[in-house]
């Protein structure tokens, strides 16, 4: 039996079966199955790493606009302490909040959930 073919994506759009299918930043499963192919999410495998990344970029973003958290949570209409929380990693926005803090942030929803965004610079710079 074959394996469950596994593939990371950007935004994009990819061919499948007859139709199309638009996806997001995600891990894709498509398994074969009797009458053709099965498509899932698999988010078990991405969850704590989406969390991650969306921590550290929180975190890194803010301090390269050199906003305070207090700043950052007047701007955006959240507390300090949510602010710390989600840096912290102990509690995770919602799709809104998520978007609010993109919106005061001066980026992009994708770019805070992206290992690709500020996490992978300020590595690479020393921070």
């Amino acid at each position: 039996m074959k394996q469950p073919a596994q593939a990371r994506t950007g935004a994009s759009e990819e061919a499948v079966g007859l139709g199309r299918l638009v996806t997001t930043p995600s891990v894709l499963l498509v398994q074969p199955t009797t009458a053709g192919y099965s498509i899932g999410m698999d988010t078990s495998l991405q969850v704590p790493e989406l969390k991650e990344t969306l921590r550290t970029n929180l975190l890194h973003r803010r301090k390269e606009l050199k906003l305070s958290q207090a700043a950052l949570a007047e701007r955006a209409g959240l507390t300090q302490a949510l602010i710390s929380y989600f840096e912290k990693g102990e509690k995770t926005p919602s799709l809104e909040t998520i978007a609010i803090l993109a919106e005061h942030l001066r980026t992009t929803p994708a770019a805070l959930l992206s290992a690709d965004s500020f996490s992978a610079a300020a590595s690479a710079n020393g921070k």
